[in-house]
């Protein structure tokens, strides 16, 4: 098994997700060169404050999550403890409620903004195919995990 399969098999579609989000920066950081620097904040001091708290934050959900499900029980069961209690990705909830926001504040520049609005949907097309797996695997368990859970972020009623 090579490295893409170890990984695949360890993180599932969060293996397909790193690259494409890690492309989609690079196209972001690529449109400010050719377009030019857009700042958000005038005073880069404040969005470096706010990188770290939310990154900070990033960190402590992804930890949680992988408390609560560890890879090596991955694939054994449904899991619906710790964060998975709010929603079936906590792992993809963290990068893109987190990170994704802080990355705007550090690097300070409206096409960052509009890079972290389309990562929403890119992550629910990539997710589509996992939970499909999950769902043919898991059953009507799964299903009713699925009615009760949000796929990213909690549900607040």
């Amino acid at each position: 098994m090579g490295l893409f399969g170890f990984l695949s098999q360890q993180f599932g579609a969060g293996c397909r997700i790193a690259p494409v989000y890690l492309l989609t920066l690079g196209l972001a950081r690529l449109a400010v060169l050719l377009l030019g620097r857009r700042p958000i904040l005038a005073e880069p001091g404040p969005g470096r404050v706010l990188f770290l708290v939310l990154a900070g934050l990033a960190g402590l959900s992804a930890a949680w999550s992988l408390i609560a499900l560890p890879p090596r029980r991955r694939g054994t069961g449904l899991c619906t403890a710790g964060p998975f209690r709010f929603v079936r990705h906590p792992l993809y909830s963290a990068l893109l409620i987190f990170l994704t926001p802080s990355l705007v504040f550090l690097l300070n520049d409206y096409l960052y903004a509009l890079w972290a609005v389309l990562q929403y949907p890119l992550f629910h097309l990539l997710v589509v195919s996992e939970e499909k797996v999950l769902l043919a695997g898991l059953g009507e368990s799964y299903r009713d995990y699925m009615r009760r859970t949000n796929r990213f972020l909690p549900r607040l009623f």
